[in-house]
């Protein structure tokens, strides 16, 4: 997944103030603000892949990242792979 033109980069963060504008930081880094919002979050070497399905049924995820009919968006950011 490439960051589109809005896109925050997946930048070490703080506290959101040093996110850029619709963003947050989580786990110190920088992800987009949303409503709702989605954050999978691990510690150790599982491979986990997160799936949100819209009420449309459009599923988003990194293979699928943007549902333009929702708006919605997979970031990807501070992902082990970096969609």
């Amino acid at each position: 997944f490439e960051f589109g033109e809005d896109a925050v980069s997946p930048d070490v963060c703080s506290v959101s103030s040093d996110c850029g504008p619709n963003s947050l930081c989580v786990q110190q880094t920088c992800i987009f603000s949303g409503n709702p919002q989605f954050v999978l979050t691990w510690e150790g070497d599982d491979d986990l892949d997160l799936y949100v399905i819209t009420p449309v049924g459009t599923t988003i995820f990194a293979s699928n990242p943007v549902d333009s009919e929702s708006d919605g968006k997979f970031d990807g950011s501070g992902t082990q792979d970096n969609f």
